[in-house]
């Protein structure tokens, strides 16, 4: 799982990223940071799935709380395929043409597009 941080919080009352957070990262103590989202990513021999969900809050034990914004998924193919979906409706799509590592994205108007490539 990997963490989107930003300087201020999402929510009043939100806890900036501990001392050992920050040092994990390979940050700065005394950088005030906040999660503002994470990626969460399962990857197989040929295809992986990620999900991208932003905080919300927190949980009665004082976890935080996300709320998935995206799910992507990637295709089984020989160049790099990708489908990435709000619920059920595919917004974007990502590939490479050929063998090359430059990926072309298409997206639907009023998509979040660097959440939609993270």
């Amino acid at each position: 799982i990997n963490f989107v941080c930003k300087s201020t919080p999402s929510f009043e009352g939100q806890d900036p990223l501990s001392a050992e957070e920050l040092k994990k990262a390979g940050i700065e103590e005394g950088t005030v940071l906040y999660k503002f989202s994470k990626i969460d990513t399962v990857r197989k021999m040929t295809t992986a799935t990620s999900n991208y969900s932003i905080v919300t809050g927190k949980d009665d034990e004082g976890g935080l709380t996300f709320q998935t914004l995206y799910t992507a998924q990637k295709l089984s193919a020989m160049g790099f395929m990708g489908i990435v979906r709000e619920g059920e409706t595919a917004i974007a799509k990502v590939q490479t043409v050929g063998m090359k590592m430059k990926p072309v994205v298409e997206a639907a108007t009023g998509v979040d597009l660097l959440a939609a490539v993270l």
